[in-house]
């Protein structure tokens, strides 16, 4: 006879998996982080604004840039404001159930990892926002503030604390 298993016994097993995948976590980030100075900034994909050759690779960029059509335009501004949401994406995840920034005054893998990813996500961020900016194809104000308006909002994806949810909902968002 089948006996479907309670909301709470679902819920604690994926509390144990994050508990026992955390340890795996852990050595993943020490394995596989890269330094920040040593990891790819966004200045190293845009014009070097103390080279004498800043204004002509500038408008190189908008010569480029004007040949690019609307759609590419909208999916990039989209793009852009998703990746700025930061502050809104790691509170979200850092309330994940098993994810714990202070356990006995250490964080534990999956908040170094959570933090490790949007730090990742925040040079994406940076980058797509200097390239609209510099390719002047871009009302850069209007940008800001829909940016402004997605963090102050907050966003509820219906995946509550559950970190299963949450995480399939994170690598699915990342493709």
């Amino acid at each position: 006879l089948y006996k479907k298993p309670s909301i709470m016994s679902l819920q604690n097993s994926r509390l144990e998996v994050m508990q026992t995948l955390e340890k795996s976590i852990d050595l993943f980030v020490e394995k596989f982080l890269i330094a920040p100075d040593k990891i790819w900034q966004p200045t190293d994909f845009l014009p070097n604004s103390q080279s004498q050759n800043f204004i002509e690779e500038v408008k190189e960029i908008r010569a480029l840039s004007k040949e690019l059509d609307d759609d590419f335009w909208t999916v990039m501004v989209g793009d852009t404001i998703t990746e700025e949401a930061l502050p809104t994406y790691e509170s979200w995840l850092l309330s994940v159930e098993g994810i714990s920034q202070h356990n006995n005054g250490a964080d534990n893998g999956w908040a170094k990892w959570v933090r490790a990813w949007t730090a990742e996500e925040n040079r994406h961020g940076d980058l797509l926002n200097k390239y609209l900016y510099l390719s002047g194809r871009i009302n850069m104000r209007e940008v800001e503030i829909s940016t402004q308006h997605l963090i102050a909002d907050g966003m509820s994806i219906g995946t509550g604390r559950d970190p299963y949810k949450n995480f399939v909902y994170t690598s699915f968002q990342e493709l």
